[in-house]
């Protein structure tokens, strides 16, 4: 007997709203992810008009966002687990929608830095609420193949922030709106789609109720209120959670350099023009990454029957190897083409990763406490992973490899080592893992 959550077989066979969830929330999940990495493209006027350095650039990609992201990240997966989520996702979708707007009426890097928070502080919630919502829906041996297609949309999302920034850059006449320059056209334009989401998911969803169902299976087990619960069961498996947590964060790492610094290091290797950078990066992330992502869902659900919760973590891991020596090979490819082609695949292996990550946690938690787990790993993805890894790539640039390739070695650097040492973690953890249901560890 496969084990389900009470409320995945209370919901089980209406699959017309596990659908329009699945396809909103995924549009969702896009969104957040072009207001996200728009900032990427736009490194060269920003840098100019701003007059900001690579050190204050890597800042704004990785520490402004995820400083805020990781004070509200907890509280909010708390009230997620406890409360009805839909209200929670459309405040988040409003929040970073409007700051992304924003950013493009910023003068300065300080006031660009509240901005770029106040993004993190309204994705904070978005994935946990989101993936806590879609598990209450779908079966355990389904659940991977539908986190992918959610995922898919944070590839989209990625891919698109490239292609829109290349192709303002690029235009002829300069800024379509007079007294503003292209790149705050960029961020109003990429934040403004965002509240027609919200509208959508306000029409059409409704909360599965999960919150009556939670506590009835609480009292059941006799469990703490979930924040206790959540410290007592990360308490009694922490090796298990840190090395699982570690290992993704790792192969996260490795997306997040991609993400930041892509453009600036074709910019600088190639002398490459917006126009084409956004393009061909951005179908890199939109059909490299995106294809990934779903390909990673559906293997996991072919490896189920065999590997039982184990499939994910055999993707992740596997994955994350190929994607490490798909992408380094990129960085020292000859030329622009053979460059980007080998992107293309090392991207398309590291997004492989990423729906195993949460398929993982997902697996390896009860459904009371998935928001707060969710929320765990997003704050060390984001917190840990991309702050550091964001700015490790901008230090070493600057200070350490100026004069021998900036860019090129700093992300070699950091792409190496998480890209050797995350798979590693990963299959640890699954040797170690347990169901939350059983309680017992599997075989490995």
């Amino acid at each position: 007997m496969i084990p389900v959550s009470s409320t995945a077989q209370d919901f089980a066979g209406k699959r017309p709203n596990w659908l329009v969830a699945t396809v909103l929330f995924m549009f969702a999940y896009l969104m957040s992810f072009i207001d996200r990495q728009i900032l990427s493209i736009l490194i060269n006027p920003i840098k100019h008009d701003l007059n900001i350095d690579t050190t204050q650039f890597a800042l704004l990609t990785g520490f402004a966002f995820s400083c805020i992201f990781g004070l509200i990240a907890f509280p909010m997966a708390t009230q997620t687990d406890k409360r009805n989520r839909l209200p929670i996702i459309l405040l988040s979708i409003i929040v970073w929608s409007s700051a992304t707007v924003g950013c493009g009426f910023a003068n300065s890097f300080a006031e660009l830095f509240v901005m770029r928070a106040l993004v993190g502080a309204g994705e904070a919630a978005l994935a946990p609420a989101m993936l806590s919502y879609l598990a209450d829906y779908i079966e355990e041996r389904r659940l991977a193949g539908a986190i992918g297609a959610f995922s898919f949309g944070s590839f989209l999302g990625a891919g698109f922030s490239y292609l829109l920034g290349g192709y303002l850059l690029s235009l002829p006449g300069g800024s379509p709106l007079d007294g503003y320059e292209i790149w705050r056209v960029a961020f109003i334009a990429a934040g403004l789609p965002g509240y027609v989401i919200a509208v959508l998911i306000a029409l059409f969803l409704r909360d599965p109720k999960r919150s009556a169902a939670t506590r009835a299976t609480a009292a059941a087990r006799n469990v703490a209120p979930p924040r206790v619960s959540a410290i007592r069961v990360f308490r009694d498996r922490w090796q298990f959670f840190c090395m699982m947590m570690g290992g993704y964060t790792m192969l996260a790492c490795v997306l997040y350099t991609l993400l930041g610094w892509s453009a600036a290091l074709y910019f600088s290797r190639f002398q490459m023009p917006a126009e084409t950078v956004g393009r061909d990066v951005g179908i890199c992330f939109a059909l490299g990454g995106g294809c990934g992502a779903l390909l990673s869902g559906a293997i996991a659900n072919r490896l189920y029957p065999r590997f039982r919760t184990a499939a994910p973590y055999i993707v992740g891991a596997v994955s994350g190897l190929l994607a490490a020596g798909l992408v380094l090979g990129s960085l020292f490819a000859p030329s622009y083409g053979q460059s980007m082609v080998l992107l293309f695949f090392g991207t398309f292996f590291a997004a492989m990763s990423m729906p195993s990550e949460n398929s993982s946690l997902q697996m390896a938690v009860e459904p009371e406490l998935r928001g707060q787990f969710s929320a765990g790993l997003l704050f060390v993805n984001n917190v840990i992973g991309l702050s550091i890894s964001s700015f490790l790539v901008g230090y070493l640039a600057q200070h350490v490899f100026a004069d021998h390739g900036g860019i090129l070695w700093g992300e070699a650097v950091v792409i190496g080592l998480c890209g050797l040492c995350g798979p590693l973690l990963v299959w640890r953890a699954c040797l170690r893992r347990e169901h939350p249901v059983a309680g017992v560890a599997y075989a490995a």
